[in-house]
């Protein structure tokens, strides 16, 4: 039968994405507002506010790394050996200065001159690079 997640202290969230973590034996999943959730079993072991409260629509994960992005043109990479739960591991890669496709007849990003970046709506490792899907 079916059971409700435990959010515990990081209180109800709206998940939009997960995956699953091999080395750790847990489930991450990536929230409305921002936040990892760790889960073992039905319930949240740990929790954490990434650099924004711009939602988590997508997270991959590979025996290269992890990487999680979403709303805001940034991406976030750890390394295979570090926990997605500690931040300070996390490398940011922001989409809005890499992403050269953007840009208007004068050659500036469009989402420099709107203010506006990249939202990330897909991530895939396959065979050591890292597929970002976007929607601008």
């Amino acid at each position: 039968s079916a059971k409700k997640g435990a959010f515990g202290p990081a209180g109800a969230q709206t998940v939009l994405c997960a995956a699953w973590v091999p080395a750790t034996g847990s489930l991450v999943t990536g929230t409305s507002r921002g936040m990892l959730l760790e889960w073992f079993g039905a319930a949240v072991v740990r929790s954490v506010r990434l650099q924004s409260q711009w939602p988590i629509f997508a997270i991959a994960v590979s025996s290269e790394g992890i990487a999680v992005g979403g709303r805001g043109g940034r991406v976030m990479l750890w390394p295979a050996s570090a926990s997605p739960m500690d931040a300070r591991a996390a490398r940011p890669v922001d989409l809005g200065q890499m992403a050269t496709g953007l840009t208007d007849d004068y050659g500036r990003l469009r989402c420099l001159l709107t203010g506006d970046a990249p939202c990330v709506r897909a991530l895939a490792f396959a065979r050591g690079t890292l597929l970002v899907v976007t929607r601008a």
